[in-house]
């Protein structure tokens, strides 16, 4: 059986191995302290929650909720950073993360929810679109690099 619930500490050990299992996909690097630290703000924060999804007692995936207001008084829900352990993909859990934040979202009266979806995993987008999401930007990105950051600086 799956139940999703708010992140907890003692969860800990089991989200740096969901994180790092997400930043091995979006082949970039994880940094356990500043884990720690993102998890530490996201608990007192009104506007942001880290929902766990547990399969059979065992902890099996994770989802971010965030909400913010747009440049022009819209209330956007992002649902961000989902992540099924690889054990436990296939299996609904993924789905159960889905549903539960979509319902956070909608009773918290948001007018839009988004999904930011990774070039890494755009396998998933069929899943989101089945749930009604739809493609409406495409965002990109640049890499800074820390040397030129730092010789700007001294300019």
């Amino acid at each position: 059986m799956i139940t999703v619930r708010d992140y907890q500490k003692d969860d800990f050990e089991a989200t740096v191995n969901l994180m790092k299992q997400l930043v091995k996909l979006y082949k970039t690097q994880f940094d356990e302290k500043s884990w720690d630290m993102t998890l530490r703000q996201r608990m007192f924060s009104p506007q942001q929650r880290t929902l766990i999804a547990e399969l059979d007692g065992v902890v099996a995936g994770m989802c971010f909720i965030d909400v913010k207001w747009n440049e022009i008084g819209v209330i956007i829900g992002n649902i961000k950073n989902i992540i099924v352990d690889e054990e436990y993909r296939n299996q609904g859990v993924s789905i159960e993360l889905m549903n539960e934040a979509i319902k956070i979202l909608t009773a918290m009266a948001v007018d839009k929810i988004q999904i930011n979806v990774n070039v890494e995993v755009q396998n998933v987008v069929p899943l989101f679109e089945k749930m009604g999401f739809r493609q409406e930007y495409i965002a990109m990105s640049r890499e800074v690099k820390k040397d030129q950051a730092k010789e700007r600086k001294k300019r």
